[in-house]
Formats: structure tokens, sequence, C-alpha cells
């Protein structure tokens, strides 16, 4: 039976629809257990004790918070390898099947002002394949 206009117009139609992630900024979708590694790796944070401490973090109260919270998880980026990383773990539950593909420029921004990892070209984007 073929498709009617109203059937394309309704909030079920485009509930049904499959999703995809069209855009994904790398450091946003870093699993806890990840970040957790990294927070580890550099010594660990004296306010952020556990796992459980650091899932509460990311509750924000505002978005002055959320700013906070963003530049907070940064200063656990510091290495290429870091980079890397992140890239080679699932991020949030996705897609099956698709493909995602994430871009990043590192290099000195307005968020930090921080310079970008050592041997990193800040001249070109670091492509990075999604899994």
């Amino acid at each position: 039976m073929p498709a009617t206009e109203q059937d394309h117009t309704s909030l079920t139609y485009f509930q049904r629809l499959p999703k995809v992630e069209l855009h994904l900024h790398l450091e946003g979708a870093i699993p806890l257990p990840s970040l957790w590694r990294l927070i580890e790796k550099y010594g660990g944070d004296p306010d952020v004790p556990t796992i459980d401490v650091l899932r509460s973090r990311f509750r924000y109260r505002s978005f002055a918070h959320f700013l906070e919270t963003w530049v907070w998880k940064n200063q656990f980026l510091r290495e290429y390898e870091d980079f890397s990383f992140i890239a080679a773990v699932p991020s949030a539950p996705g897609v099956a099947g698709v493909r995602v593909r994430e871009v990043m420029s590192l290099g000195p921004g307005p968020r930090t002002g921080a310079p970008p990892p050592e041997g990193v070209d800040v001249g070109y984007p670091l492509l990075l394949l999604g899994r």
C-alpha cells in the first residue's frame, strides 16, 4: 500500500526513522572509563577521587558549569597518544553499522589558548575514522 503525505508528516513516522550522529566532537564523546584512565595517567585530581564523583561532575548545573567542566576535562588530553586513545574506544552508544567520521582540528584556540600536543602538525585537521 503506498504511503500517503500524512504518513510522512506524523510524529511517529519521524520517530521510526533510523538516526545517525552527523557531527561529533571527539573530546565531548569520551566514555567515562576512558576519561578516568586519562585522569589516572596524569596523577589524578584530588577533587575527583572516584569514577562516581567523575560521573556526577558531568551533571551540569548551568552553562557556565558546562564550560568549566569542558575546560577541566580537556586538561587530560595532553599528548597525541591521548587523542589516539580516545579515538580508539567506542563512543557513546551509536547506530549499528554506521561509520562515523570525526574531524578534530588541533591548535591554539579560544577555549584554552593552550598549544597543541607535541608532534601534532596544526596545519591540517586530524581525521579519525570511527569503528
